[in-house]
């Protein structure tokens, strides 16, 4: 072999190992950052939601660890009939979502998505829906346009008595059968990632 087709090789060689190399550090670093992400998402729990700064604002409210009146009349669409909020609580704790006819409309879509899948995982007798709409047909027209088999009763005007309902925004808290409620969580559209670790650290308690 001449001196030039082995300079010509060895510098076709050198510039392979430059490229393999470069990209070696690349998937590695990409990795190291899917890892990073996994490990942080499936690391939630109540504890590491409270030493989160996101969900530390969307957790802590005056209402949590707060007895309601559990007497209040809602409307039952179903059976046309009125029904007190203390008939539905029959287990320790039930995941509750309360929503409104002036909430954000998608952001309430985005939430029914999540609770339909939550619904088949735990069953739908765990999940209370309170909606607040002024019309009972309306809220009908709803539930029948988001496909949802859960009962939703409607409050007519009626509070729990919470602090975060001042906010208007739709919301979602454990109740149990005397009426106190904790983990109180408010969605964000735009962090749709934290109402799935909410759903699922709350399917785990349940």
């Amino acid at each position: 072999m001449s001196k030039k087709f082995l300079t010509i090789i060895s510098t076709i060689l050198f510039f392979i190992f430059v490229i393999t190399f470069i990209r070696l550090i690349h998937f590695q670093d990409l990795s190291d950052n899917l890892n990073s992400e996994i490990t942080r998402l499936s690391s939630f729990d109540f504890k590491s939601f409270q030493e989160n700064d996101l969900l530390r604002e969307s957790l802590q409210f005056d209402g949590n660890n707060k007895e309601i009146d559990i007497s209040i009349e809602l409307d039952d669409g179903e059976i046309n009939k009125k029904i007190s909020l203390e008939k539905l609580l029959t287990q320790d704790y039930k995941l509750f979502f309360n929503f409104s006819d002036i909430n954000c409309s998608s952001c309430i879509s985005q939430e029914t998505a999540n609770i339909k899948a939550l619904s088949d995982s735990i069953g739908s007798n765990k999940i209370i829906l309170l909606a607040d709409y002024r019309t009972q047909r309306s809220l009908i027209l709803f539930k029948r346009a988001n496909n949802l088999k859960n009962p939703i009763y409607n409050l007519n005007g009626s509070k729990l008595g919470i602090k975060v309902e001042d906010y208007n925004l739709p919301f979602y808290g454990l109740i149990n059968s005397s009426g106190r409620i904790n983990n109180i969580f408010i969605p964000d559209k735009a962090r749709p990632i934290l109402s799935k670790k909410y759903l699922e650290a709350i399917s785990n308690f349940l």
